[in-house]
Order: structure tokens, then C-alpha cells, then sequence
């Protein structure tokens, strides 16, 4: 498993913005961000259960 830090761009913050309509800001922005990188997220985080490309473990 890899990991990159990326840049926070206008891009992903407009995604972010339409994605927080249906969760908070900072969960909308990982989305955002892992959509645009084509990225998965792997998450424990029940907000996030559910949503395409998130790998949810208990």
C-alpha cells in the first residue's frame, strides 16, 4: 500500500463542494480527492460506508 500527499486544487474543490451536499466538508474532500486521482480510499469511517471507491473494514 502506497501513499501520496496531493495538492488541494480548484478541481477537487468544486467536486468536493457538490459531493457535501450529501456529507461533511472534510469527508467530501478525501472523496474528491481519491476520485480524482482514481485513488481507493480504506476506511473504518461509517460516514463513508457505502460510497464508490471506499473499501470499508470493521
Amino acid at each position: 500500500m502506497r501513499t501520496k500527499i496531493v495538492e488541494l486544487n480548484s478541481k477537487i474543490s468544486l467536486e468536493a463542494a457538490d459531493i457535501s451536499l450529501d456529507m461533511n466538508l472534510v469527508d467530501s474532500i478525501i472523496v474528491a480527492t481519491a476520485k480524482a486521482y482514481n485513488a481507493e480510499i480504506i476506511t473504518s469511517d461509517k460516514h463513508l460506508k457505502g460510497i464508490s471507491g471506499v473499501r470499508f473494514i470493521e
